[in-house]
């Protein structure tokens, strides 16, 4: 006897056909359709959340330019952009130099 394959990604592929097969998905005033009808695609709405959102700024970005600003106050006006970025990357890198 053969032993019958188990689809264990069988709900995913159902939601992508009727993602697909939707005609609201083709209008294009619909296109954060995924982000809207959560109820009816969750998987996909969790993965679109995932992908196509995208955080206003990371707390690197934050570091980094709270560090350009410790290295460039009034006493260093006249400092060049090319040197504030190497200090800038010097002392963002430190521990690995």
């Amino acid at each position: 006897m053969k032993k019958q394959k188990i689809d264990n990604f069988a709900f995913i592929k159902k939601e992508i056909n009727d993602y697909i097969n939707d005609d609201t998905s083709d209008d294009d005033s619909n296109r954060f359709i995924l982000l809207n009808q959560s109820d009816e695609y969750k998987l996909l709405n969790k993965l679109a959340e995932k992908i196509l959102t995208v955080p206003a700024i990371s707390s690197a970005v934050k570091r980094i330019f709270s560090q350009s600003g410790f290295l460039f106050r009034e006493h260093r006006v006249k400092m060049s952009r090319k040197t504030l970025q190497m200090l800038t990357m010097l002392k963002c890198n430190k521990e690995f130099i």
